[in-house]
């Protein structure tokens, strides 16, 4: 999504606000799998040499639980910050402070999918209580049991003999 900020270029102090929707398969969504459409809206102040963006981003994702594999819906509710410079000969087009921008438009597109990749769970869950998968038949456990053997470690059969000798002495 671009914003013409021409005419605030030319007025210091001066607020402009956005409001804009991004939809599945449109750039700002990147490889993000958008469930319902991205609500972005916000503000951009003119600070002399630097614009200011600040918004919120609100909206619901499509991950795939890390236990169970099964996609579930993620909302997001994000409030974002950042500063914009004009882009020079000089200045690569990402800092670590600051982004920029080209002639008059700023392009939030990066910022979107920044704002949206650094909220994302590192382990995202369906549930808190998710069960996963049985590692034997890979049968979805949330499901209901699956009708495997439990797994034993080989290590751990001279302890498993040992329970079953203190539960049952003399056998």
């Amino acid at each position: 999504m671009e914003i013409n900020v021409g005419r605030l270029k030319r007025h210091p102090e001066e607020v402009l606000d956005f409001s804009f929707t991004v939809a599945p398969g449109e750039p700002a969504a990147g490889e993000l799998r958008v469930r319902s459409p991205l609500q972005v809206e916000g503000t951009v102040t003119n600070a002399g040499r630097s614009l200011f963006v600040r918004g919120n981003l609100t909206g619901e994702i499509t991950l795939e639980c890390s236990r169970c594999l099964e996609e579930f819906g993620f909302p997001l509710r994000v409030r974002f910050e950042q500063e914009f410079r004009p882009q020079s000969a000089g200045l690569p087009g990402f800092d670590d402070d600051f982004m920029t921008y080209h002639d008059d438009l700023l392009n939030l597109d990066d910022l979107i999918q920044q704002t949206v990749w650094l909220n994302l769970p590192m382990k995202p869950l369906c549930r808190p209580d998710c069960l996963g998968l049985c590692p034997v038949c890979g049968h979805n456990l949330n499901e209901g049991p699956c009708d495997c053997e439990p797994a034993v470690d080989p290590r751990w059969a001279p302890l498993a003999d040992m329970k079953a000798h203190l539960r049952h002495p003399g056998q």
